[in-house]
């Protein structure tokens, strides 16, 4: 894809959902922080795990835009006005149990897409960074975990915008008594 057809989608996006994508790759980056001991190494990574969980939020996004057939341009879910309560719905899943509730109901084909990505972006933040090379396996497992994370609450963003606006428009078509 080039540059200007991404920026059209992402210029697509309710402003919930691009500002959720910052919070997540926010919150998995504080995590990682204090999971990763070497603090030279994660100050030499941090800008490109960022990169990572921001991404992965996106392609878990569209995942799931792509698996229920929406065009995000097409379908105007910028001018949501039920989208505008996603961040808070999205942190009442998040607190409860980090809207894992919402992701177990994903195809489990649609899991291997995701598990898939973030293993290919793993593999070229490695070759970025060789020094990541040598950190302990466990180490690894937590950035590997938080890229899944990320991709995952993605996806959670397009089932809440989704159920958000099917509770839209079933309300709308509801005859008033």
């Amino acid at each position: 894809m080039d540059t200007s057809f991404r920026r059209n989608v992402f210029d697509s996006l309710h402003t919930e959902v691009a500002k959720g994508f910052d919070v997540i790759a926010r919150i998995g980056t504080e995590e990682l922080e204090a999971l990763l001991p070497e603090k030279g190494l994660f100050e030499e990574v941090r800008h490109d795990l960022e990169t990572l969980l921001t991404f992965n939020a996106w392609s878990g996004y569209s995942l799931f835009l792509i698996s229920e057939g929406i065009d995000p341009e097409r379908s105007r879910l910028k001018a949501s006005k039920k989208t505008d309560a996603l961040g808070n719905k999205w942190i009442e899943g998040y607190e409860k149990d980090q809207n894992a509730s919402s992701f177990k109901k994903l195809d489990p084909i649609l899991t291997i897409f995701i598990e898939k990505q973030t293993k290919l972006r793993m593999e070229s933040l490695f070759l970025t960074h060789p020094a990541l090379q040598k950190i302990a396996y466990s180490q690894i497992q937590h950035i590997e975990t938080f890229a899944n994370w990320a991709s995952q609450q993605g996806f959670v963003f397009g089932v809440i915008e989704s159920n958000l606006n099917t509770e839209e428009v079933y309300t709308e078509n509801v005859p008033k008594t």
